[in-house]
């Protein structure tokens, strides 16, 4: 496999991203006319992980014969703050509304509070959407952007979700990465198989407060 440098649209996007408070990470890799395969998925997770450390000028351990991938749906990696239907996701309140969930770009009112599963943990970043759009710091922009920014990315990276998408989620237990996360917020890693890009896309993400 080899990486893929983002074009500059989606690059300046994901610079945007990042810009306002986003934590989460993309790689991607071209197959080069391989047949998809459970190998490639660990191939991409542990290229990730070699890009970020070299990016970021980060040295952590990374223990590849450790790393685990198990198939997912699409619900499962988006996780329950992103309505489907809606093509919206599903985001903190602000105010007196901080502990109540709303569709973006929704106006906060008692009669628009989304009802979400229980967590019954301590907090824990439950899925993509919500790690994209609830770092621990909170993004520095107003929602309809941040949904803007997602839908964006989201298609130039995964053509919008089709059927076809193969996606596997990681253990968190082999590399450095994942160290901040195990703390609070969470710890993430997935890698998407797209066949109409012809690529795998690596998503990670792990932060504190």
């Amino acid at each position: 496999m080899q990486a893929v440098v983002f074009d500059p649209e989606l690059q300046e996007r994901l610079d945007r991203f990042h810009a306002l408070g986003g934590v989460v990470d993309y790689c991607a890799f071209s197959l080069n006319g391989a047949e998809i395969s459970e190998a490639l998925h660990k191939e991409a997770a542990v290229g990730f992980m070699e890009y970020i450390a070299r990016a970021k000028n980060w040295a952590f351990r990374i223990d590849s014969d450790a790393a685990v991938g198990r198939p997912i749906g699409r619900e499962e990696f988006m996780g329950p703050y992103y309505h489907w239907k809606r093509r919206r996701l599903i985001v903190r309140g602000t105010g007196q509304y901080v502990n109540r969930y709303f569709l973006a770009g929704a106006p906060e009112t008692k009669e628009n509070v989304v009802r979400l599963p229980p967590n019954n943990s301590e907090y824990v970043t439950q899925g993509y959407a919500q790690a994209f759009s609830e770092p621990s710091y909170g993004m520095r922009a107003p929602a309809e952007e941040v949904n803007r920014l997602f839908l964006e990315i989201n298609q130039q990276l995964f053509s919008g979700f089709p059927a076809e998408l193969e996606i596997r989620r990681w253990s968190t237990d082999w590399a450095g990465y994942f160290d901040a996360g195990h703390e609070w917020w969470g710890s993430f890693l997935w890698t998407l198989y797209n066949p109409l890009a012809g690529w795998i896309v690596a998503v990670g993400a792990s932060t504190t407060d």
